[in-house]
């Protein structure tokens, strides 16, 4: 998270990636993106905390965006995994913990390893 949103680069390549006529087709109905049916997972890094049922879950433009963006191209199954907390440093080695459990629960595990990652801290 970059000042509550994405950074301008990540921006920047969302903006290639969004093209008429190349991932969103404009028909009688409208906008419809052309990469339903396939799944992206998004990792992120945040300072501190904008959990739903925080007092700062407002300030969180970051999901929001990407959710619309990546659905606007047909990209709806999304998961987001978030490392949030990364500052202060005492919280951020638990928080990466906690994201490596989701990333591990998300891919399964075999014998302790994610099957398709290796994760390590």
């Amino acid at each position: 998270m970059y000042n509550l949103t994405i950074s301008a680069p990540l921006k920047a390549w969302i903006d290639q990636i969004v093209r008429a006529g190349r991932t969103v087709l404009w028909g009688p109905n409208g906008a419809e993106g052309v990469l339903k049916g396939k799944k992206v997972v998004v990792l992120t890094s945040r300072g501190g905390s904008f959990r739903p049922d925080t007092g700062t879950a407002q300030y969180d433009h970051q999901e929001p965006y990407l959710r619309d963006i990546l659905g606007f191209i047909g990209l709806t199954d999304v998961p987001l995994i978030h490392a949030e907390n990364q500052k202060p440093a005492e919280l951020a080695e638990t928080a990466r913990a906690a994201a490596f459990e989701q990333i591990q629960q998300l891919v399964g595990t075999t014998n302790g390893k994610a099957r398709e990652w290796e994760l390590q801290v």
